[in-house]
Protein backbone atom coordinates (compact mmCIF):
# COMPACT_ATOMS: atom_id res chain seq x y z
CA UNK A 1 0.00 0.00 0.00
CA UNK A 2 1.41 3.47 -1.42
CA UNK A 3 2.40 5.76 2.16
CA UNK A 4 -0.08 8.61 2.51
CA UNK A 5 1.65 12.24 0.41
CA UNK A 6 1.95 15.71 1.42
CA UNK A 7 0.16 18.17 -0.60
CA UNK A 8 3.02 21.14 0.21
CA UNK A 9 6.67 20.82 -1.30
CA UNK A 10 9.36 22.76 0.55
CA UNK A 11 10.06 26.30 -1.08
CA UNK A 12 13.51 25.01 -1.38
CA UNK A 13 12.77 22.31 -4.03
CA UNK A 14 10.25 24.81 -5.97
CA UNK A 15 13.46 26.94 -6.54
CA UNK A 16 15.95 24.10 -7.10
CA UNK A 17 13.85 22.50 -9.60
CA UNK A 18 13.56 25.96 -11.70
CA UNK A 19 17.32 26.56 -11.24
CA UNK A 20 18.02 22.81 -12.99
CA UNK A 21 15.17 23.10 -15.40
CA UNK A 22 17.32 26.72 -16.85
CA UNK A 23 20.64 24.78 -15.98
CA UNK A 24 22.50 22.85 -19.32
CA UNK A 25 21.88 19.99 -20.13
CA UNK A 26 23.75 17.68 -17.58
CA UNK A 27 21.04 18.73 -15.04
CA UNK A 28 18.52 16.84 -16.55
CA UNK A 29 19.39 13.54 -14.68
CA UNK A 30 19.48 15.28 -11.49
CA UNK A 31 15.83 17.36 -12.37
CA UNK A 32 14.55 13.80 -13.04
CA UNK A 33 15.59 12.45 -9.66
CA UNK A 34 14.07 15.65 -8.10
CA UNK A 35 11.12 15.68 -9.20
CA UNK A 36 10.95 11.61 -8.90
CA UNK A 37 12.36 11.69 -5.23
CA UNK A 38 9.37 14.33 -4.47
CA UNK A 39 6.55 12.46 -6.27
CA UNK A 40 6.85 8.69 -6.65
CA UNK A 41 9.54 7.98 -3.92
CA UNK A 42 7.47 6.18 -1.74
CA UNK A 43 10.80 6.05 1.06
CA UNK A 44 10.08 9.93 0.86
CA UNK A 45 7.72 10.76 3.71
CA UNK A 46 7.34 14.71 2.71
CA UNK A 47 6.42 13.58 -1.17
CA UNK A 48 3.29 15.06 -2.83
CA UNK A 49 1.30 13.83 -5.88
CA UNK A 50 2.51 14.80 -9.28
CA UNK A 51 -0.09 17.11 -9.79
CA UNK A 52 0.55 18.98 -6.86
CA UNK A 53 4.03 19.22 -7.73
CA UNK A 54 3.37 20.54 -11.29
CA UNK A 55 1.15 23.42 -10.08
CA UNK A 56 3.38 24.76 -7.14
CA UNK A 57 6.23 24.66 -10.12
CA UNK A 58 4.29 25.62 -12.93
CA UNK A 59 5.15 22.70 -14.96
CA UNK A 60 2.41 20.73 -16.82
CA UNK A 61 1.51 17.32 -14.74
CA UNK A 62 2.32 15.25 -18.04
CA UNK A 63 6.28 16.93 -17.81
CA UNK A 64 6.60 15.82 -14.29
CA UNK A 65 5.49 12.41 -14.37
CA UNK A 66 7.53 11.91 -17.58
CA UNK A 67 10.59 12.98 -15.88
CA UNK A 68 9.54 11.22 -12.19
CA UNK A 69 8.78 8.07 -13.99
CA UNK A 70 11.56 8.02 -16.46
CA UNK A 71 14.38 8.18 -13.57
CA UNK A 72 12.53 5.08 -12.20
CA UNK A 73 13.96 3.63 -15.61
CA UNK A 74 17.52 4.76 -15.34
CA UNK A 75 17.65 2.85 -11.30
CA UNK A 76 16.71 -0.37 -13.29
CA UNK A 77 19.11 0.69 -15.96
CA UNK A 78 21.94 2.36 -15.02
CA UNK A 79 23.25 2.79 -19.32
CA UNK A 80 20.13 4.03 -20.32
CA UNK A 81 20.49 8.07 -21.09
CA UNK A 82 17.88 10.60 -19.96
CA UNK A 83 16.45 11.38 -23.32
CA UNK A 84 15.59 7.68 -23.84
CA UNK A 85 14.20 7.43 -20.08
CA UNK A 86 11.89 10.46 -20.74
CA UNK A 87 10.91 9.26 -24.01
CA UNK A 88 10.01 5.53 -22.95
CA UNK A 89 8.29 7.17 -19.68
CA UNK A 90 6.36 9.49 -22.48
CA UNK A 91 5.06 6.00 -23.22
CA UNK A 92 2.79 2.94 -23.16
CA UNK A 93 4.50 -0.28 -21.63
CA UNK A 94 3.57 -2.22 -24.93
CA UNK A 95 4.81 0.51 -27.02
CA UNK A 96 8.29 1.04 -25.22
CA UNK A 97 8.77 -2.89 -25.17
CA UNK A 98 7.87 -2.65 -29.01
CA UNK A 99 10.27 0.38 -29.32
CA UNK A 100 13.06 -1.32 -27.37
CA UNK A 101 12.95 -4.19 -29.65
CA UNK A 102 13.41 -2.06 -32.82
CA UNK A 103 16.56 0.13 -30.97
CA UNK A 104 17.90 -3.52 -30.63
CA UNK A 105 17.53 -4.58 -34.23
CA UNK A 106 18.67 -1.38 -35.87
CA UNK A 107 20.52 0.13 -33.39
CA UNK A 108 20.11 4.14 -32.27
CA UNK A 109 18.07 5.42 -29.64
CA UNK A 110 14.38 4.81 -28.19
CA UNK A 111 14.14 8.60 -28.69
CA UNK A 112 15.10 9.02 -32.32
CA UNK A 113 13.13 5.68 -32.87
CA UNK A 114 9.70 7.37 -31.99
CA UNK A 115 10.51 10.49 -33.46
CA UNK A 116 11.51 9.69 -37.17
CA UNK A 117 13.40 6.51 -38.93
CA UNK A 118 11.43 3.03 -37.41
CA UNK A 119 8.13 4.57 -35.70
CA UNK A 120 5.79 2.82 -37.95
CA UNK A 121 7.88 -0.32 -37.59
CA UNK A 122 7.24 -0.11 -33.92
CA UNK A 123 3.94 0.58 -33.72
CA UNK A 124 3.38 -2.50 -36.56
CA UNK A 125 5.22 -4.87 -33.92
CA UNK A 126 2.83 -3.49 -30.73
CA UNK A 127 -0.12 -3.59 -32.89
CA UNK A 128 0.63 -6.92 -34.25
CA UNK A 129 1.08 -8.42 -30.60
CA UNK A 130 -1.85 -6.99 -29.27
CA UNK A 131 -4.06 -8.90 -32.07
CA UNK A 132 -1.74 -12.24 -31.08
CA UNK A 133 -2.49 -11.56 -27.70
CA UNK A 134 -5.82 -11.39 -27.82
CA UNK A 135 -6.47 -14.10 -30.11
CA UNK A 136 -4.22 -16.56 -27.65
CA UNK A 137 -5.11 -15.04 -24.40
CA UNK A 138 -1.67 -13.82 -23.50
CA UNK A 139 -0.23 -10.05 -23.10
CA UNK A 140 0.83 -8.12 -25.81
CA UNK A 141 4.33 -7.88 -23.90
CA UNK A 142 4.50 -11.30 -23.55
CA UNK A 143 3.62 -11.28 -27.38
CA UNK A 144 6.32 -8.68 -28.57
CA UNK A 145 9.43 -10.50 -28.81
CA UNK A 146 8.37 -13.32 -31.22
CA UNK A 147 6.45 -10.91 -32.98
CA UNK A 148 9.59 -8.55 -33.10
CA UNK A 149 11.76 -11.47 -34.61
CA UNK A 150 8.87 -12.47 -37.71
CA UNK A 151 8.69 -8.86 -38.21
CA UNK A 152 12.58 -8.69 -38.76
CA UNK A 153 13.04 -11.91 -40.49
CA UNK A 154 10.19 -11.29 -43.31
CA UNK A 155 11.49 -7.51 -43.72
CA UNK A 156 15.25 -9.11 -44.47
CA UNK A 157 13.25 -11.72 -46.63
CA UNK A 158 11.44 -8.71 -48.69
CA UNK A 159 14.91 -7.02 -49.22
CA UNK A 160 16.48 -9.98 -50.24
CA UNK A 161 13.62 -10.57 -53.07
CA UNK A 162 14.02 -6.88 -53.77
CA UNK A 163 17.68 -7.27 -54.62
CA UNK A 164 17.39 -10.03 -56.22
CA UNK A 165 14.46 -8.47 -58.65
CA UNK A 166 16.93 -5.55 -59.03
CA UNK A 167 19.33 -7.70 -60.13
CA UNK A 168 17.15 -9.63 -62.72
CA UNK A 169 16.06 -5.91 -63.97
CA UNK A 170 19.60 -5.41 -64.75
CA UNK A 171 20.51 -8.25 -66.38
CA UNK A 172 17.95 -7.68 -68.58
CA UNK A 173 18.81 -4.26 -69.16
CA UNK A 174 22.12 -5.00 -70.55
CA UNK A 175 20.87 -7.90 -72.74
CA UNK A 176 18.35 -5.21 -74.43
CA UNK A 177 20.54 -2.84 -74.40
CA UNK A 178 23.85 -5.10 -76.60
CA UNK A 179 21.08 -6.29 -78.82
CA UNK A 180 19.78 -3.42 -79.60
CA UNK A 181 23.35 -1.55 -79.82
CA UNK A 182 23.99 -4.66 -82.15
CA UNK A 183 21.11 -3.70 -84.56
CA UNK A 184 22.15 -0.52 -84.56
CA UNK A 185 25.43 -1.45 -85.97
CA UNK A 186 24.21 -4.07 -88.73
CA UNK A 187 21.77 -1.53 -89.69
CA UNK A 188 24.41 1.42 -90.15
CA UNK A 189 26.37 -1.14 -92.11
CA UNK A 190 23.61 -2.47 -94.47
CA UNK A 191 22.52 1.26 -95.15
CA UNK A 192 26.48 2.04 -95.68
CA UNK A 193 26.37 -1.12 -98.56
CA UNK A 194 22.95 -0.33 -99.94
CA UNK A 195 24.45 3.28 -101.02
CA UNK A 196 24.84 3.39 -105.02
CA UNK A 197 23.68 -0.03 -105.39
CA UNK A 198 20.37 -0.15 -108.15
CA UNK A 199 18.59 -2.89 -106.89
CA UNK A 200 15.84 -4.76 -109.24
CA UNK A 201 12.31 -4.95 -108.57
CA UNK A 202 12.66 -8.53 -106.79
CA UNK A 203 15.32 -7.14 -104.16
CA UNK A 204 13.05 -3.94 -103.47
CA UNK A 205 10.43 -6.03 -102.75
CA UNK A 206 11.59 -8.20 -100.80
CA UNK A 207 14.28 -5.56 -98.92
CA UNK A 208 11.10 -3.64 -98.12
CA UNK A 209 8.83 -6.81 -96.82
CA UNK A 210 11.89 -7.00 -94.27
CA UNK A 211 12.14 -3.48 -93.57
CA UNK A 212 8.59 -3.84 -92.75
CA UNK A 213 9.19 -6.43 -90.23
CA UNK A 214 11.77 -4.03 -88.99
CA UNK A 215 9.86 -1.03 -88.15
CA UNK A 216 7.22 -2.73 -87.19
CA UNK A 217 9.61 -4.60 -84.38
CA UNK A 218 10.80 -1.24 -83.50
CA UNK A 219 7.38 -0.03 -82.51
CA UNK A 220 6.66 -3.30 -80.73
CA UNK A 221 10.55 -2.74 -78.73
CA UNK A 222 9.33 0.81 -77.99
CA UNK A 223 5.84 -0.34 -76.76
CA UNK A 224 7.84 -3.15 -74.42
CA UNK A 225 10.19 -0.56 -73.29
CA UNK A 226 7.47 1.70 -72.16
CA UNK A 227 5.60 -1.07 -70.68
CA UNK A 228 2.31 -0.23 -72.78
CA UNK A 229 1.60 -3.94 -74.01
CA UNK A 230 -1.78 -4.81 -74.91
CA UNK A 231 -3.54 -8.94 -75.94
CA UNK A 232 -2.27 -8.33 -79.62
CA UNK A 233 1.59 -7.94 -78.50
CA UNK A 234 2.39 -11.09 -78.55
CA UNK A 235 0.71 -11.97 -81.55
CA UNK A 236 2.16 -9.66 -83.51
CA UNK A 237 5.82 -10.53 -82.69
CA UNK A 238 5.22 -14.06 -83.43
CA UNK A 239 4.42 -13.10 -86.74
CA UNK A 240 8.02 -10.30 -87.22
CA UNK A 241 9.26 -13.34 -86.02
CA UNK A 242 8.13 -16.10 -88.57
CA UNK A 243 9.23 -13.45 -91.67
CA UNK A 244 5.69 -12.45 -91.56
CA UNK A 245 3.87 -8.44 -91.53
CA UNK A 246 0.33 -9.00 -90.02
Amino acid sequence: MNAEVATRLPTSVVAQDHKLETANENSSLELMKLRWHWTLNEANAQRVSVADYAQQVGRKPRVIYTYATGYTFVLVDKHLGVDDARSKASMTAETAAAHEAVVKHYGGSIQSTSRRTHRGVAHRIRDTARQRAEEKGTSTLDEIPAVAEFTFKAEEADKRQAETRRSKHTLRYIEVEQNVTRARRYLLEAAKAAEGVEFDGDERDLLADTLDNVKRLLVLLDRAIAGTYDKGWQQELRLIEGGRAS
